[in-house]
């Protein structure tokens, strides 16, 4: 599998990152409008799927171009496109440049490597994960349960800070190598009930 962690960037300089992108979201609730709270949680879950793209592996492109944009699509309605798009400017993984595509349904997803689900697909989450199965998609969600339910890795909320789990059998079945570095910063979970299952 080729790595995606871009080569000349030092794991310290990358987990500063991290740090920093661990702050709280918001500093305080009465003094920070409600848009401006909003903002800065995306803001952190974009700097957070950076760190992603640069710490997971995927197999190698199956067209031969290496070059090929790593492309990461924003299915349901939330509001993560515009930070998405101010932190991924002109950032190259392994020199490959990134992109952000906004979806309304599932059926466009071939050839993407990142696809963020959004809080508002919680009602038909199994039915999205279910159709994503054996594809080498990191799936990263924000809605209670996420993971457990197969996502790869998801977003959670501890004491006014953005934290993420992960789940490791999930990255697995999709073919992804996770750095063993993101997941000891990360929450492990376990499958609960699979998608389409009993």
């Amino acid at each position: 599998m080729t790595p995606m962690i871009a080569r000349g960037r030092s794991l310290p300089a990358a987990f500063c990152l991290l740090l920093a992108a661990t702050s709280p979201a918001v500093s305080s609730p009465a003094e920070i409008a409600p848009s401006r709270e909003i903002s800065r949680e995306y803001q952190v879950k974009a700097a957070f799927i950076l760190i992603f793209v640069r710490f997971v592996e995927w197999p190698p492109p199956a067209d031969g171009a290496p070059g090929r944009p790593l492309e990461i699509l924003v299915l349901g309605n939330s509001p993560i496109d515009e930070p998405l798009q101010e932190t991924l400017r002109g950032q190259t993984v392994m020199g490959r440049p990134l992109t952000v595509t906004r979806i309304e349904g599932n059926d466009r997803v071939d050839g993407c490597h990142i696809l963020f689900i959004g809080r508002s697909e919680s009602p038909r989450l199994d039915e999205i994960l279910k159709r994503l199965q054996g594809r080498c998609i990191l799936t990263v969600g924000e809605a209670e349960g996420f993971a457990e339910a197969g996502g790869v890795i998801n977003f959670t909320a501890e004491q006014n800070k953005v934290r993420f789990e992960i789940n490791p059998d999930a990255a697995q079945r999709a073919g992804l190598r996770i750095s063993s570095k993101l997941l000891s910063l990360a929450r492990i979970v376990k499958d609960g009930a699979q998608p389409g299952g009993d």
